[in-house]
């Protein structure tokens, strides 16, 4: 609806300007929907965005994914892990686009605030191969730090006292800025407590194994936020909405 629209001609000769070389396109629904704040968000990226590439991934394996344009390294890094090459990735900036056969993801089956499990299950499960994760049992303790975030994201305003604490009880304190996506996939695979703000630095999660103790901080205002969603992102409600 609106700008959310894509001109795409079902023919594989097409117009020299076109994209004419791939015999099969696919869109997902993050290269003509997310909006700005959601392509620079990491979280957003790896938990709504590359399950949506895996799915399609799944139905055409030699399709070529057109993506937001400039393709950013997070990108490419993360569907490399995954085994899609980068010849096999366009960035697109709206042009027509010409083909024999297009897969568009319009709808990724999300609603409630929740997102679609089969997906992001296949998604955990090939990054883990990918990944080499050693044959041990869980046992790291990690604190995500949000230091390196950017001021309106830094919900804990005595991050060092925090981390401080956490260090204090035997916690790996960590920025997953400053960790490559395999190492941060290896990390959380070997985890077997996780302690940090919530937010896109806890989307690392989804590759820590069964069992891991989770501890979330959550400040007033993100409950807030949490509540003025119309109950449907959490069980919190707010005075306003419902009484008790």
């Amino acid at each position: 609806a609106g700008e959310h629209t894509i001109d795409v001609t079902l023919d594989a000769t097409g117009a020299p300007d076109r994209v004419t070389d791939a015999i099969t396109i696919a869109v997902p629904k993050l290269t003509y929907h997310f909006s700005a704040r959601k392509l620079r968000n990491v979280g957003h990226w790896l938990l709504d965005g590359v399950p949506q590439i895996v799915a399609l991934d799944a139905l055409a394996p030699d399709a070529v994914f057109l993506l937001p344009d400039p393709l950013k390294g997070i990108y490419t890094s993360t569907l490399g892990l995954l085994g899609i090459a980068a010849g096999r990735l366009r960035p697109w900036t709206g042009n027509p686009v010409s083909c024999s056969r297009l897969l568009l993801l319009e709808d990724d089956a999300r609603g409630g605030g929740g997102r679609p499990l089969s997906a992001l299950l296949q998604t955990r499960r090939r990054l883990l191969e990918h990944a080499a994760i050693p044959d041990a049992r869980p046992w790291r303790r990690i604190y995500v730090s949000r230091r390196d975030a950017k001021p309106h994201r830094r919900w804990v305003d005595n991050e060092p006292e925090v981390e401080a604490l956490f260090a204090s009880r035997g916690f790996e304190i960590l920025s997953m800025r400053d960790c490559p996506l395999p190492e941060q996939v290896r990390l959380f695979a070997s985890a077997r407590v996780v302690a940090g703000a919530s937010g896109a630095g806890l989307a690392d999660l989804i590759f820590a194994p069964p069992g891991t103790h989770v501890i979330t901080l959550v400040s007033d205002e993100l409950l807030r936020w949490y509540a003025a969603e119309g109950q449907s992102r959490a069980l919190w409600v707010s005075p306003s909405t419902a009484p008790g």
